[in-house]
């Protein structure tokens, strides 16, 4: 049998941290008992619980991540050209709300080669 890893965000109201690591703990023993084959090794793992109000903002992090694409294409590598598309390709799905595995076909394959130059041109489009 395949394994498979589900990733998801749970979003709790708690009192406090402290409060939000019991609450996250609580769901894992009660996902684990209820769902999961653990005797199979199935598991259920927090890898992370944070304050939600630290979270940038969606807009800000599509900036950051296009920044990190400017970057990544101002090394002029063929690593840094690929992995530059990938972050540009995240930036595109937190952007407009698209999931490119469903929909390969919405992202807009020559806007990184416009970027690029763009950049070679001196200039640092943030805005595509």
């Amino acid at each position: 049998m395949a394994k498979f890893i589900t990733v998801a965000h749970i979003y709790l109201n708690s009192e406090d941290y402290i409060s939000a690591i019991g609450e996250s703990d609580d769901i894992k023993l009660h996902t684990e008992k209820q769902m999961l084959e653990t005797d199979d090794g199935e598991s259920f793992e927090i890898i992370e619980v944070i304050d939600a109000g630290d979270m940038p903002l969606a807009s800000e992090q599509v900036m950051r991540l296009r920044q990190a694409r400017n970057i990544l294409l101002n090394l002029r590598t063929r690593d840094g050209y690929e992995l530059a598309r990938s972050v540009d390709e995240q930036a595109y799905e937190l952007e407009s709300r698209i999931d490119l595995k469903m929909n390969r076909g919405a992202y807009d394959y020559g806007m990184i080669m416009r970027v690029l130059k763009e950049i070679m041109e001196g200039k640092n489009p943030i805005d595509h």
